[in-house]
């Protein structure tokens, strides 16, 4: 149905939206991040728009440049002080072996919550920023502080990356 929908209307951007939600539910991160490139490519794109398709590159295991921007845009628009999008560009330098980077727009990102103690979210961008440096025994305690929500979760939650990190390390 949806289909059909976005066939008469293919740049509207909820049906858009919609599309991408039910392949990231099916866990088809590629054909999500497809999906939300068309938002992007449209004139009325959000800081969250961009942000979401650069969170979802984590998903897919696919941290490209094309990512990186899409972050970097998320929170030039967002005038660096939504901590949803320093994290999401800090965890996008982690996952592409820029600890400095990463570790910077992180405490970025803290700042702009007030937080004096990583949260949950932080634990995971630590984490991967440890995993970079082979610290592997902070990286997993980091990812074991990742919580798990309570109430329904989202495909694209920060627990389930961390929980997919503490697999390939053999951690669980």
């Amino acid at each position: 149905m949806l289909d059909t929908h976005l066939a008469k209307h293919p740049t509207d951007r909820d049906l858009l939206e919609q599309r991408a939600e039910a392949a990231q539910a099916q866990g088809d991160f590629a054909s999500a991040r497809k999906t939300m490139r068309a938002v992007l490519d449209g004139s009325d794109a959000t800081s969250n728009d961009y942000n979401n398709y650069a969170w979802n590159s984590l998903f897919e295991g696919k941290v490209d440049e094309d990512a990186v921007q899409a972050a970097q845009q998320a929170n030039m628009l967002s005038k660096n002080a939504s901590f949803d999008e320093l994290h999401t560009l800090s965890c996008l330098y982690a996952a592409q072996g820029k600890t400095t980077e990463a570790r910077e727009v992180l405490l970025q990102a803290m700042a702009a919550d007030n937080l004096a103690v990583p949260n949950s979210s932080s634990w995971y961008a630590f984490g991967a920023i440890y995993e970079q440096y082979g610290v592997l025994d902070a990286a997993i305690a980091a990812f074991k502080k990742v919580e798990k929500p309570d109430g329904p979760m989202s495909p694209t939650d920060t627990y389930l990356l961390a929980q997919m990190h503490l697999k390939a390390l053999h951690a669980i």
